[in-house]
């Protein structure tokens, strides 16, 4: 991840690019910490309008570790989440662990930490712009997530 948050920073610094797009859509989760490690990096862009030009896409699929980052970004990268309701509650048990039983060989999981976001948003993150996909936007291959973004980012 370093490497990739590194060429990303130093995409965007020489490109002087002043909004930036983080897609979490359909993303199950996976290392909380890899999110932290990119917000690290990308809080150092000089050329981002940190005030409204960075934003967050999340559906009912964005889950666990994703749906943290998604939180975490809105704080830490003063994201504006755009999109649907995320699949389950920010705060909870996250980032599994797992070992197996010596004699009967069964795999188990658990959940190593527990994460608090916004404790006022119970039972799912909410996007701060809600933009519904349709199964006729769905069929058509069209996304008017990322186009409301790429119209709200002319409008500046």
């Amino acid at each position: 991840m370093e490497s990739f948050a590194d060429d990303l920073l130093k995409f965007i610094n020489n490109n002087h690019s002043e909004n930036l797009i983080i897609d979490l859509r359909d993303n199950h989760g996976g290392d909380f910490f890899v999110g932290l490690r990119l917000a690290q990096r990308l809080v150092l862009a000089d050329s981002i309008n940190w005030k409204s030009g960075v934003y967050v896409l999340i559906n009912n699929v964005t889950f666990s570790a994703a749906m943290s980052n998604a939180a975490q970004f809105q704080q830490l990268l003063n994201a504006k989440l755009v999109g649907e309701p995320t699949g389950a509650r920010p705060s909870g048990y996250q980032d599994m662990g797992s070992f197996t039983l010596p004699n009967s060989q069964l795999e188990l999981t658990w959940s190593k930490r527990l994460y608090r976001f916004n404790d006022s948003q119970k039972d799912a993150l909410y996007p701060d712009v809600t933009i519904k996909l349709s199964i006729n936007d769905y069929i058509n291959r069209k996304d008017p997530q990322l186009l409301w973004i790429l119209n709200d980012i002319r409008s500046k």
